[in-house]
């Protein structure tokens, strides 16, 4: 029954839960390709830190430059083997 019942006060809001700042640290650590279980110990050395997030912003970037054109390369691919 109280699995079931109705909440006594208020409503449940509709959706998915608000996402705390730390869920959005962890999601973009993780797109940087930073390790998301190390990197509060790691942000303790601001010297090693800089490095680790700079490195990681630099591979995110450069993956981002290049999809739009492995995305061009496949369809042209693609066209090819279409016409054949």
């Amino acid at each position: 029954q109280l699995l079931y019942g109705e909440l006594a006060q208020g409503k449940k809001p509709r959706g998915r839960p608000k996402l705390r700042y730390k869920d959005t640290c962890k999601t973009s650590l993780s797109k940087c390709e930073v390790d998301v279980s190390t990197w509060e110990e790691r942000a303790e050395d601001r010297t090693t830190w800089r490095t680790v997030v700079k490195e990681g912003t630099a591979s995110l970037e450069s993956s981002y430059r290049n999809k739009p054109v492995e995305k061009h390369q496949r369809q042209k691919e693609n066209n090819r083997n279409a016409e054949c």
